[in-house]
């Protein structure tokens, strides 16, 4: 079964239920001199560490009956009532460590260093 998506002008009280799944989602990101212009300002924040920085996120609610969506500010996340947006909003702007990964598999490489 698929929910409708409503887009919401404003968060209502409904939107922050607790009993709703709640995500968080960056949009507006920026780089460059735009990006240190929005973080100096308190306009922005710098997505998982990096140069990349989110203007305002989604708020995403999985309701029952339709899955709710609301864009807010950056500027505006502290008043929000929403459980645990401290530690959101860390997952969202905390450093992550680079993955490098091989482009080959590991039967070429075994086959390489003289491993049987």
């Amino acid at each position: 079964m698929r929910l409708p998506i409503v887009y919401e002008p404003a968060l209502t009280r409904g939107l922050l239920d607790s009993t709703h799944y709640l995500y968080l989602r960056p949009t507006d990101l920026v780089s460059g001199p735009e990006a240190e212009a929005a973080r100096e300002h308190g306009r922005g924040l710098a997505l998982a560490g990096g140069s990349i920085v989110f203007q305002a996120v989604d708020v995403v609610a999985r309701a029952p009956e339709a899955v709710r969506v609301a864009s807010i500010p950056v500027a505006a996340l502290d008043s929000l009532d929403i459980p645990d947006m401290a530690d959101r909003i860390t997952a969202l702007t905390a450093p992550r460590r680079p993955v490098i990964r091989s482009l080959r598999p590991r039967s070429l490489l075994a086959g390489q260093r003289g491993d049987r």
